[in-house]
C-alpha cells in the first residue's frame, strides 16, 4: 500500500519489452524508488503496457513531475499521479460524462447525435436503375 503523503505514478504506454528493472532504472535518476510494478497478461505474460511507480521521497515525485516529457525506447510515457483510492487524477478538462450526448436542436425532438441527412426511398430506388434523382 502506498504510504500517506507519497504519491503514485501511473505509467502508461509502455513498450512491451520495459519490465520492472527498466522501468526502475529509469524513473531512478528522478529519486529514490520505493516500489515499482508492470502489469502482465496472465495467459499469454506480454505486458499490459502500463505499471505504477513509487518514489521513497516526495522530491523523486516532484522531480519526476517537472519533466513533461518521458520517452522509454521510442514511446512517449503516459505519465499520471494516483490519488488514495488509486484512481488516475484528471483536470476538471479531462473529465467526460459518456452519458451525457449532445441533443440536435434542430429538430426539437431532443434526440441525440447529429442530424441524419433526409433521403427520400425513390431517390434510393432511381439511382440503383440508373434512373437520374429528381
Amino acid at each position: 500500500m502506498a504510504a500517506r503523503g507519497i504519491p503514485r505514478l501511473f505509467v502508461g504506454n509502455l513498450p512491451w519489452t520495459i519490465g520492472r528493472k527498466e522501468l526502475r532504472d529509469y524513473f531512478s535518476q528522478f529519486g529514490q524508488i520505493q516500489a515499482v510494478n508492470v502489469y502482465y497478461d496472465k495467459e499469454t505474460g506480454v505486458s499490459r503496457n502500463f505499471g505504477f511507480i513509487q518514489f521513497g521521497s516526495r522530491e523523486g515525485y516532484l522531480n519526476s513531475a517537472r519533466e513533461t516529457n518521458h520517452f522509454l525506447e521510442g514511446n512517449r510515457l503516459t505519465v499520471s499521479d494516483m490519488n488514495i483510492a488509486g484512481s488516475v487524477l484528471r483536470t476538471p478538462n479531462q473529465k467526460q460524462n459518456f452519458r451525457e450526448r449532445p441533443t440536435n436542436s434542430s429538430t426539437g425532438s431532443g434526440q441525440t447525435g447529429a442530424k441524419r441527412p433526409s433521403t427520400n426511398i425513390s431517390q434510393i430506388f432511381a439511382t440503383s436503375k440508373g434512373d437520374p434523382v429528381v
